[in-house]
């Protein structure tokens, strides 16, 4: 009976703990985008990494609970080898209601980046 008490307490937890930021449809359609070459818009320099306008590059997402990364390399690199730079860093904060919208985060990332 003990046991049941406890799994019922907890229960209202694990249902908030599956809420999630990025969609598996969305992630699936950012991963198509992965495989595509884009050049840079504008300079990119962090931590002594640089990356120039001009520049062809591919991406790379990455997401957790509230938040999503965008980092580029160079195209002619090895996506395993190459040193990745952050190019779009955006948190639920930044999204109206909490929520991931798709057309937002194109606009944010359209800003750094443009397809070849």
């Amino acid at each position: 009976m003990k046991r049941f008490f406890i799994l019922l307490l907890a229960l209202p937890f694990l249902f908030v703990a599956c809420d999630v930021f990025l969609k598996r449809a969305d992630l699936d359609v950012l991963k198509q985008k992965e495989e595509k070459v884009y050049t840079l818009r504008k300079d990119i320099e962090i931590d002594g990494r640089k990356l120039r306008k001009g520049e062809d590059v591919r991406i790379i997402f990455s997401s957790g609970g509230d938040w999503i990364k965008v980092h580029a390399y160079l195209a002619r690199a090895d996506r395993l080898k190459a040193d990745r730079v952050l190019i779009l860093y955006l948190f639920d904060d930044d999204f109206r209601g909490k929520k991931f919208d798709a057309q937002f985060f194109y606009e944010r990332l359209n800003e750094v980046i443009g397809e070849r």
